[in-house]
């Protein structure tokens, strides 16, 4: 049975350094630290961690909570302290994953202690969000105060008009955008759905396929979850426009081909999309 964790801070002194940098100022340890220190038997990967942490040594932190994820890879506890470690290391793009998960999987949780008033009774999202603050970023891991163009939804990528042939062969591509780690059809990509819906009901049957891709950030099962949530999204949408739903095929191909090639972890506005293309209906 799991023991209850304990939501330490870092000192005072350290406290103030950790926030002026966007570090993670509140990670978790467990009560069974002191249980092992007391009846002989081995630390515990995520107490050196904690201890560590403390202390400033982040890399060393790091080491520790990535040893104790590997060993409980779904635990909201270790999720969230490996997140913050990486936010002490200045690696924002690794910890916002880690973050996510353990704000879906500690989803209620509210742990046993806290060393800080202000965090009794919050629940491991909340702390989540806490850490996110401190680097300039909202619970979705959004900038706070983004500037104009992260603001506005990229505009739809210009699909080149195919050469003349016989109306049987063409083709229309349409392509519709989300914010990061959602699935939500926004007033842009709205408009965009209208126009792929007039088009397919402008003449014969026709067949769509709706393909959701995301960015490089978070696993690769994360993301093809999240692929296929985008493109049934869109699905959705264009039944509700009066497409009939047996025309309409859905896939996800998660964080594989991208649009803007990126390095993994990196989030791109571009590569967040559901691609719809229409065709004429071949059949007899």
């Amino acid at each position: 049975m799991r023991l209850n964790r304990i939501v330490p801070l870092l000192p005072v002194a350290a406290l103030v350094v950790a926030c002026s940098t966007m570090a993670a100022c509140s990670t978790q340890s467990s009560s069974d630290k002191e249980a092992a220190d007391t009846s002989g038997n081995s630390t515990p990967a995520f107490a050196h961690g904690y201890t560590a942490l403390k202390d400033g040594d982040y890399s060393n932190a790091q080491r520790n909570f990535e040893v104790a994820y590997q060993k409980r890879p779904d635990d909201p506890y270790e999720e969230m302290d490996l997140g913050a470690a990486y936010q002490n290391e200045g690696l924002i793009d690794k910890a916002l994953p880690l973050y996510m998960q353990a704000e879906t999987n500690g989803h209620g949780v509210v742990p046993a202690y806290t060393t800080k008033d202000s965090d009794n009774g919050k629940t491991i999202p909340q702390i989540v969000q806490t850490n996110l603050a401190l680097a300039g970023l909202d619970a979705n891991g959004n900038p706070l105060h983004p500037t104009p163009v992260a603001a506005t939804a990229p505009a739809p990528v210009p699909v080149p008009a195919p050469a003349p042939v016989a109306a049987e062969s063409q083709k229309e591509v349409f392509q519709v955008f989300f914010d990061f780690d959602k699935s939500e059809i926004t007033p842009q990509a709205a408009q965009i759905l209208q126009q792929a819906a007039v088009h397919a009901q402008s003449g014969g049957q026709v067949r769509i396929v709706a393909t959701g891709h995301t960015d490089t950030v978070g696993t690769e099962a994360y993301n093809m979850k999240l692929s296929e949530r985008r493109a049934q999204a869109v699905k959705d949408a264009l039944v509700a426009a009066g497409i009939p739903a047996d025309e309409i095929t859905t896939r996800g191909v998660g964080k594989q081909e991208l649009l803007i090639p990126t390095a993994d972890g990196v989030r791109e506005p571009q590569n967040r999309r559901v691609e719809i293309v229409e065709a004429p209906y071949q059949g007899s």
